[in-house]
C-alpha cells in the first residue's frame, strides 16, 4: 500500500481519468510460479542471423543437490537439538541444586545461549533447502516434458500455474495477511525513534505537553490484589487478556487526551519491537486497547532492559509460571500490571513518544502509539524463560524498522515542527493550540483521503 501522493495538476489529472475509462473491466492474473528465460536474438539488431540458444539446464542434477542438502540440514538440526537438551538439562539441574553463580555455570548459560542460536540456523538452513527442493522438482516435472528446441514453453503448464493463486487481489492480501506473524508489509510499526528528528512542544508550545494516566493498575487502585487474566501464545508471542465479559480492569486503563480506554491485552514481545536510537530493547510489554466501531486502535509500548543485578519483573513472574504449550488457554491469577513498570505505579508520565502507525502483529488496525521513554526491567532469567518457550516451536527474528513521519514528545497530539515554531512566535495560549491542533487533524484527515 502506499503511503504517499503525488500532485499533479488538473489537466494532467483530466488526461489520466480519460485514460483509465478504456482500461479493460477485469481483476488483475497472478504470474506464474514458473518464469522461462526465453532468447530475444530475433529481434537483435547487431545484424548476426545465427541464434544461438540456451543450453537446459539439468534440473534432476540440481534437485539432488538439493534433496542432499536438505538431508544434512535435518541432521544439524537434530544434532543442535541434541545438544540444547542437553545443556538446558545441565542448566536446571544447576538451577534446582541452589548453588550459587559462579564461573562453570556461566559459562553453562552461554553456551546454552550460543546453542540455541545454532539451532536457530539449523532450522533457517532446513527451511531454505526445503523452499529450493519444492521449486526445483516443479522445474524438474516440466523439464521432462518441455521441447527446449521450440520457440516457447508449452501454454499447458502456465495455465495450471495460474490457478494455484487466486485471481482476486483482495482475497490473496487478505489471505497472505492472515497468515503473517506481523504487519511490517504495511511499512509503518514497529518504528525506530530517531530523537533528533523528534518534535518537542516544551518550548514553543508548552500548552500541547500533556501527562500520559493510568488508571486502576495498582493493588490501591482496584482495592485488590490479585488479577484474573487469560494467558495464551498468539503466533511468535505471548498475550496477557481480559477474560471474556469480566467487569473488573485486570490491566488497567490508560488516560490521554481527556479519555479513559481501558486495556484490553497485553502482548509479551521478545525482542522488542519498537528501538530508540537504533538500540533494541530486550523485550516489550504492548499494552492495547482495541479498534472499535472502525476508530484507531490505542497502544502503548512499554520497553524493558536487562537488569543487570537480576532483579525480576514481579508482574511477569506469576505469568512465566504457567506460559502455555501450542494455542492452549490459560486461566491464571496475577499480580496488578501497576508492577510492570515504575511509571505505572506512580500513576502517570510526562516522558514518552506519539507516532500514528498500526498494530504490530494483526490484525493489522490503525493504531495511535504511544512508547515510553524510560524502560522497564526484565531478569537474564525471565528473557531466557520466555525465550526458550517461544523457540521451541518457531525461530525468533528481528523486528523491521520503519521511519515514523512525525514523532512527539510529551503530547498526545501530532503537530508539525513549522506549526509549532510559528504557535510559539505568535505565543501559544490555548485557545491558540486548540486552533493549531483543529488544523493538524483536518490536514491528517486530508492526507489519508490521498493515501
Amino acid at each position: 500500500m502506499r503511503t504517499n501522493t503525488l500532485g499533479v495538476g488538473v489537466d494532467t489529472f483530466a488526461q489520466l481519468s480519460n485514460i483509465l475509462k478504456y482500461v479493460p473491466d477485469q481483476e488483475p492474473v497472478q504470474p506464474p510460479t514458473v518464469t522461462w528465460l526465453m532468447s530475444t536474438c530475433k529481434n537483435s539488431t547487431s545484424g548476426s542471423t545465427a541464434c544461438a540458444l540456451k543450453k537446459a539446464v539439468n534440473q534432476e542434477t540440481r534437485l539432488k543437490n538439493f534433496q542432499a542438502a536438505t538431508s544434512q540440514a535435518t541432521k544439524n538440526e537434530r544434532s543442535a537439538k541434541a545438544n540444547l537438551d542437553k545443556l538446558l538439562a545441565e542448566l536446571q539441574q544447576h538451577t534446582e541444586s541452589g548453588e550459587p553463580a559462579n564461573n562453570k555455570s556461566i559459562k553453562l548459560f552461554q553456551d546454552t545461549q550460543a546453542e540455541y542460536t545454532d539451532l536457530q540456523n539449523a532450522q533457517s538452513q532446513l527451511l531454505s533447502a526445503q523452499q529450493n527442493v519444492a521449486v526445483t522438482q516443479v522445474f524438474a516435472d516440466q523439464e521432462a516434458t518441455a521441447n527446449w528446441l521450440s520457440e516457447k514453453p508449452s501454454t499447458t503448464f502456465l495455465q495450471i500455474a495460474s490457478k494455484k493463486e487466486p485471481t482476486n487481489l483482495i482475497a490473496m492480501i487478505a489471505r497472505r495477511r492472515a497468515a503473517s506473524d506481523d504487519c511490517s508489509a504495511l511499512g509503518l510499526s514497529p518504528i525506530d525513534i530517531d530523537t533528533k528528528s523528534v518534535v518537542d512542544p516544551s518550548a514553543t508550545a508548552p500548552a500541547l505537553l500533556e501527562p500520559l494516566a493510568f488508571r486502576f493498575m495498582s493493588g490501591s487502585d482496584q482495592e485488590q490484589t490479585t488479577a484474573h487474566l487469560q494467558l495464551s501464545r498468539v503466533r511468535s508471542h505471548f498475550r496477557v487478556a481480559v477474560p471474556p465479559g469480566s467487569l473488573e480492569w485486570p490491566l488497567g486503563g490508560v488516560l490521554s487526551n481527556s479519555v479513559l480506554r481501558g486495556v484490553s491485552y497485553v502482548d509479551i514481545q521478545v525482542p522488542g519491537k519498537h528501538s530508540v536510537n537504533g538500540r533494541v530493547p530486550a523485550a516489550e510489554l504492548q499494552l492495547v486497547h482495541e479498534s472499535v466501531n472502525g476508530k484507531p486502535a490505542v497502544a502503548l509500548a512499554v520497553p524493558l532492559e536487562l537488569d543487570e543485578s537480576g532483579n525480576e519483573n514481579r508482574w511477569l513472574k506469576p505469568l512465566l509460571l504457567a506460559l502455555p504449550d501450542g494455542s492452549n488457554v490459560r486461566s491464571i491469577l496475577g499480580q496488578p500490571i501497576g508492577l510492570a513498570h515504575e511509571a505505572f505505579g506512580k500513576g502517570g508520565t510526562s516522558r514518552y513518544y506519539r507516532y500514528d502507525g498500526t498494530l504490530t502483529s494483526p490484525p493489522c488496525h490503525d493504531t495511535e502509539w504511544f512508547v515510553l521513554e524510560e524502560p522497564g526491567r526484565i531478569s537474564k532469567n525471565q528473557l531466557f524463560e520466555i525465550t526458550a518457550a517461544l523457540g521451541k516451536t518457531q525461530q525468533l527474528r528481528n523486528p523491521a524498522f520503519f521511519k515514523a513521519k512525525l514523532v512527539m514528545l510529551g503530547s498526545p497530539h501530532l503537530v508539525e515542527q513549522a506549526e509549532l515554531v510559528a504557535a510559539g512566535r505568535n505565543g501559544a495560549t490555548r485557545q491558540g493550540a486548540r486552533l493549531l491542533l483543529s488544523r493538524a487533524a483536518s490536514r491528517r484527515a486530508a492526507q489519508k483521503l490521498h493515501v
